[in-house]
């Protein structure tokens, strides 16, 4: 699911994750924008990728561990990281409660 953030200006979108598993956030090119967490699970990491696969460019320092409060993951605020190939996100450990910010 997938839900427009307002009020956003610049177009940026949530999508929520609360399991473990593998994202395909969103198709082609874009902005990742962040991770907002409010419940950081047991040792839940999470992995972002340039591509519609676990793989290929890393958009992550890695598996980031997540804690609550978490603003973003290694992203400079309120500039994002843009991507080519689409954004997929990856989740391991206990699950909790995040959400990808993208435009």
């Amino acid at each position: 699911m997938t839900v427009q953030v307002d009020p956003d200006p610049q177009g940026c979108w949530q999508y929520p994750i609360s399991t473990s598993g593998t994202f395909v956030v969103k198709n082609g090119p874009g902005t990742f924008i962040g991770v907002i967490c409010s419940n950081a699970g047991t040792t839940w990491t999470v992995t972002g990728y340039d591509n519609t696969a676990a793989s290929g460019t890393l958009m992550t320092a890695g598996a980031v561990t997540m804690a609550v409060g978490t603003p973003n993951v290694g992203i400079p605020a309120g500039s994002g990281i843009n991507f080519v190939n689409g954004l997929t996100i990856v989740t391991a450990g206990t699950a909790g409660a995040l959400s990808i910010l993208y435009r």
